[in-house]
C-alpha cells in the first residue's frame, strides 16, 4: 500500500482506490470489465471501441452508430434489418437483390424486376420508397431525351401565328437531336461553334442550323459555309467579318442583330444609337442579310419587368420596319423568348422564340 493511497501488486497492476486497475501497459482497467486508453477510448472485452462520440469501432472496421446503424470502411452502411445501404442511393439485401430508389429491383443475374412481379422474393423489412419519387424524377429527368409530345404541344400552340421554333440542343447528344428531327424538328440551335460544326457533319443535310451564342470573330469561318442565321451579331467588327468569310464563300450568309434590353451586365447586345449606326453601313456588305433582331429579358420572375423589354424590343422591331420602307427593305424575324418566357414574348410580337429545356430537359455543361 502506498502514500498515493494506491496498490500495487505483484503482477506489476496498479490498483487505486477507485476500484480502478492502472497496467504499465497505461491503460486502465474498471471492474464493470472495460478498458480505458489514455487516448480516451474504450475496450470491451468483446474487442469492441467504444469512442468518446457516441460510435462504437469493431476490429473489423466496421462502426456502429448509436442509431443501430453500422458504417463500413467502403462507404457502405447496413442496417438492423440486414440491408445494406451504398453511396450511390441503392439498397442490397441479403438476398443479393439490389433495390433502386425508383422502385426496381436488380438481380445478381444482371435482369431488372418489378416489385410486382418477384412474388418468389421474401423480404424481412418493411420498405417505405415515396419520399424518393419526386428526387429520383429529377435526377432522371436530363436523362430522358427530346420530349416529343412537349414539342407537339408547343407546335399547336403556335401553329396558326407564323412562329419558328428553335430546338436549343447544345450540349445535348447526337441521338437526342435525331429523336427532335424525327419529330419534325428542323430548326436546332447551337452555342458552341466546335459542337454545331461536330453536329453539323452527323445530322442531316437540311437540318437549319441557327448559331445562338456568343460568337467570336475568329471563329465566323468555322460555321459560315453552313449556317441558316447567326443570331448574336453584337457589334459592326463581327458583321464585317461575317461579311469577309461569306464573300470567300460567294454565300450571303444571314443575320439577326442582337439588342441589349435585359437589366444585367452578362448579356450582350447594341444600344440603339450602335444599331443605328451598324444600319448605315449595310450597303457596303454585300455579303451578309440581316433579316431581324434578337434579345435576352432578364432572368427575373417579375413578369411585368420581363414584358417591358419585349415589349420594347417589339417597339424598335416595328419603327425600324416603318423607316427601311422608303429603301424597299424590310426586318422579318424578332427572336425573343426561351423556355421560361416565351409565352410573354409571344404576346410581344415574337415570331422565333429558342427552346431548350422544355424539349431537351435541364442541361449538365461540360465546358
Amino acid at each position: 500500500m502506498l502514500d498515493t493511497g494506491c496498490w500495487m501488486l505483484d503482477a506489476g497492476c496498479w490498483m487505486l482506490d477507485a476500484g480502478y486497475w492502472m497496467l504499465d501497459t497505461g491503460y486502465w482497467m474498471l471492474d464493470t470489465g472495460y478498458w480505458m486508453l489514455d487516448t480516451g477510448y474504450w475496450m470491451l472485452d468483446a474487442r469492441y471501441w467504444m469512442l468518446d462520440t457516441g460510435c462504437w469501432i469493431l476490429d473489423a472496421g466496421y462502426w456502429m452508430l448509436d442509431t443501430g446503424c453500422w458504417i463500413l470502411d467502403t462507404g457502405c452502411w447496413i442496417l438492423d434489418t440486414g440491408c445494406w445501404m451504398l453511396d450511390t442511393g441503392c439498397w442490397i439485401l441479403d438476398t443479393g437483390c439490389w433495390i433502386l430508389d425508383a422502385g426496381y429491383w436488380m438481380l445478381d443475374g444482371g435482369c431488372c424486376v418489378s416489385p410486382r412481379n418477384i412474388g418468389t422474393i421474401i423480404l424481412n423489412f418493411t420498405f417505405y420508397i415515396s419520399y424518393f419519387t419526386f428526387y429520383i424524377s429529377s435526377l432522371l429527368l436530363p436523362l430522358m431525351g427530346f420530349q416529343k409530345e412537349k414539342y407537339l404541344q408547343l407546335a399547336q400552340e403556335i401553329q396558326d401565328s407564323h412562329v419558328t421554333i428553335v430546338a436549343v440542343s447544345k450540349t445535348k447528344p447526337i441521338e437526342d437531336l435525331k429523336e427532335a428531327y424525327d419529330a419534325g424538328v428542323r430548326d436546332f440551335g447551337e452555342n458552341y461553334v466546335q459542337e454545331l460544326c461536330e453536329k453539323q457533319l452527323a445530322l442531316p443535310q437540311d437540318i437549319r442550323w441557327h448559331f445562338i451564342g456568343h460568337l467570336q470573330s475568329n471563329k465566323v469561318k468555322y460555321i459560315a459555309p453552313f449556317v441558316h442565321l447567326i443570331h448574336g451579331v453584337d457589334s459592326e467588327k463581327l458583321l464585317i467579318e461575317i461579311n469577309k468569310q461569306g464573300k470567300k464563300l460567294n454565300r450571303k450568309i444571314s443575320c439577326l442583330l442582337q439588342i441589349y434590353i435585359a437589366k444585367e451586365e452578362t448579356k450582350f447586345g447594341m444600344n440603339e444609337a450602335e444599331l443605328r449606326s451598324t444600319l448605315n453601313i449595310l450597303p457596303e456588305l454585300d455579303y451578309v442579310n440581316v433579316c431581324g433582331l434578337m434579345g435576352m429579358a432578364s432572368f427575373s420572375d417579375n413578369e411585368q419587368i420581363v414584358a417591358s423589354e419585349f415589349s420594347y424590343l417589339n417597339d424598335l422591331f416595328q419603327n425600324l420596319n416603318i423607316e427601311l420602307q422608303s429603301s424597299h427593305r424590310k426586318i422579318i424575324y424578332l427572336s425573343t423568348g426561351m423556355s421560361g418566357d416565351y409565352k410573354i414574348a409571344l404576346q410581344h410580337g415574337s415570331n422565333m422564340i429558342r427552346i431548350g429545356s422544355l424539349l431537351f430537359g435541364e442541361r449538365k455543361y461540360h465546358q
